[in-house]
């Protein structure tokens, strides 16, 4: 019998402040979007949660999986699949071409209980790395 795994739901965006990354819930206002860090208890029933401004257009969301390196894929990376293959990864678009295969790869690893994908790898991510987009093989990037 498989472990029952629940899915992370985790956001990742780059800080106003300073340009670092941050991962957490994203809270997604009218004038403001934040990512929720932490949650820090001061009491019985009394919480409080850390939160920083993010720059809106770098937000992506965790794909629910890692690369062969063990690092977690989110929107916005720029992956290598079987070595071959560069795309980048953005719901409904970017990745048409590719999710059936991404699919597949991440049920067979949840089957096998495992949660990285040996085929994959994050080269970086189209905001540090703009110029990874020139040599991606999908719509998102430069050839077609």
């Amino acid at each position: 019998m498989s472990k029952n795994k629940n899915r992370q739901i985790t956001f990742r965006g780059k800080k106003l402040d300073n340009g670092e990354w941050v991962c957490g819930a994203l809270f997604d206002g009218l004038f403001l979007t934040l990512i929720l860090d932490t949650i820090v208890q001061k009491g019985v029933n009394n919480f409080q949660t850390v939160g920083y401004e993010v720059d809106p257009e770098t937000v992506g969301q965790y794909m629910g999986f890692k690369d062969k390196n063990g690092t977690k894929v989110f929107e916005g990376d720029v992956i290598s699949l079987n070595g071959n293959e560069i795309c980048a990864v953005k719901w409904g678009s970017a990745v048409e071409k590719y999710l059936d295969f991404i699919l597949f790869k991440t049920l067979l690893a949840a089957a096998n209980n495992q949660d990285c994908i040996e085929d994959l790898m994050v080269l970086g991510n189209i905001h540090d790395n703009p110029e990874l987009l020139s040599i991606c093989t999908n719509r998102e990037g430069g050839k077609q």
